[in-house]
């Protein structure tokens, strides 16, 4: 079973050279579900885990690189049309922003006019934002600066980023944070 994932702090990475992280060990168990009763291993599944970037997982499992995706990823209309989700629960939520303790305190989302927020290219954070600078131009409000991280960047950098002061606002799900 080869199982996109990203390689990340918390969700795939070797530690003392075990797979760890909570996309690599819920992959583990189910294959030791699916192998139980199988005494050769010639009737084995064995899980291949294969890293590409965030961009790259829709896209590698599109070109048969992939047999499923392992990773947070929002459920939205584009992706839907492409792929198909599974979860073993649904995960409800929030999509938050983030600011560094000396960012300008913001109080609604209109305080993020004008602002500058560092978010992942290819993440559902970009498209909403998008949507919120839609509604901004509609009140005459200036537009947020959305600056595209590098597309080798994980959500948790950006999040390091923040938190250094080189970054003062960024779009994350609730649960990262």
């Amino acid at each position: 079973l080869r199982v996109l994932v990203t390689n990340s702090q918390t969700d795939f990475f070797v530690d003392g050279g075990k797979i760890r992280g909570i996309q690599a060990e819920p992959a583990g168990q189910i294959v030791q579900q699916l192998n139980r009763g199988f005494k050769r291993e010639s009737n084995r599944i064995f899980v291949q885990f294969i890293p590409v970037e965030f961009h790259q997982l829709i896209p590698a499992l599109l070109a048969g690189k992939g047999d499923v995706v392992a990773a947070f990823l929002t459920i939205n209309d584009e992706r839907s049309r492409q792929v198909q989700f599974s979860s073993g629960k649904m995960l409800d939520h929030d999509e938050v922003v983030v600011a560094h303790k000396d960012a300008p305190a913001l109080e609604s989302s209109e305080d993020l006019s004008g602002k500058s927020i560092y978010v992942l290219k290819s993440s559902s954070y970009l498209a909403h934002l998008q949507g919120l600078n839609q509604s901004f131009v509609k009140l005459g409000l200036a537009p947020i600066d959305i600056v595209s991280a590098d597309k080798r960047l994980l959500t948790e950098d950006i999040l390091e980023l923040v938190n250094a002061g080189i970054v003062q606002y960024t779009i994350c799900d609730d649960f990262k944070v």
